[in-house]
């Protein structure tokens, strides 16, 4: 199906994540909600980005900036941040600033700023509730996440039925894992009659900006208990344990540990054939890998 929400391709917004999305909404709004008030009162999408100033959200406020039909808030727990970096973004629909804090009274807040679309960004998800996507929910406004936290993505669906009654797409894991991996093994699968194995995983440049959140969601799962699918059924393993190596052209090798992901949980129920999924994270740094080991 496609169309289009307040300048959105709806199959954009449909294809953010792969599967942790239950609610997909195509079609007309309810006159109330300000995912309808957002597209008309003016003519283009109000999308508040939490965390905006920060890592992801950043890059998120800067891939935005330049869209006609996109209004960007930035909304984070520092208001002189928010500020600064909304007038420095230099967007063609200029960047308004707020303090919103996702412990706070969100339903009050996205009233007020009038939201069409509500991106969260603030990491990490393994120990958050479902309470920005609620706000978002009853404020009428639609959502999407950049969760990688398995459970905090496997039952996003429990929101399904009160998203349905308002008319807006909930969208959960709408990061590498699992969507940008999701849409890899999509197009792979139409290159196989049946996909059975699949071993991969992510390990960043030294220098790369992980931030806090990300670093916070590494160490939630170092030594922790958790399951995947070996030999056709689900086995436990220690996140970070399970030592491997890959060599890569020009990167020479790097090192992998488990790692506990929404696609453990989700694959194999979107590719039955499934018998064996290995998901490794690392460093460039190899050393950094094995006190972990040890």
């Amino acid at each position: 199906m496609s169309g289009r929400i307040g300048g959105w391709s709806t199959r954009y917004l449909a294809q953010l994540a792969f599967y942790g999305v239950e609610s997909r909404f195509f079609g007309l709004l309810p006159a109330d909600s300000l995912a309808n008030r957002a597209m008309v009162e003016p003519m283009t999408m109000r999308v508040l980005i939490l965390g905006g100033y920060g890592n992801f959200g950043s890059y998120v406020a800067r891939a935005l900036k330049d869209d006609p039909a996109i209004t960007l808030i930035i909304a984070g727990r520092s208001l002189a941040k928010a500020q600064a970096f909304a007038a420095a973004l230099d967007a063609v629909n200029p960047a308004e600033a707020a303090a919103v804090d996702i412990g706070g009274d969100l339903t009050h807040s996205f009233v007020s700023l009038r939201p069409g679309l509500v991106i969260h960004t603030v990491g990490p998800f393994q120990h958050q509730s479902y309470a920005v996507a609620e706000a978002a929910i009853s404020a009428g406004a639609h959502y999407c996440d950049l969760a990688d936290a398995r459970t905090f993505v496997r039952n996003i669906g429990s929101l399904d039925q009160a998203a349905r009654k308002k008319g807006v797409a909930i969208i959960s894991g709408a990061s590498s894992v699992p969507c940008l991996t999701a849409a890899y093994l999509d197009d792979a699968a139409r290159h196989f009659a049946q996909i059975e194995a699949v071993d991969y995983g992510i390990t960043a440049a030294q220098q790369t900006n992980r931030g806090l959140g990300t670093a916070s969601a590494v160490l939630s799962y170092v030594g922790r208990p958790f399951t995947t699918l070996i030999d056709g059924r689900m086995q436990r393993v220690f996140g970070w344990q399970g030592l491997h190596s890959e060599v890569y052209p020009e990167l020479g090798r790097r090192w992998f540990g488990y790692c506990d992901v929404p696609d453990l949980e989700l694959f194999p129920l979107r590719y039955p054939t499934l018998k064996q999924i290995r998901f490794g994270a690392g460093h460039e740094i190899a050393i950094l890998s094995t006190p972990v080991e040890i």
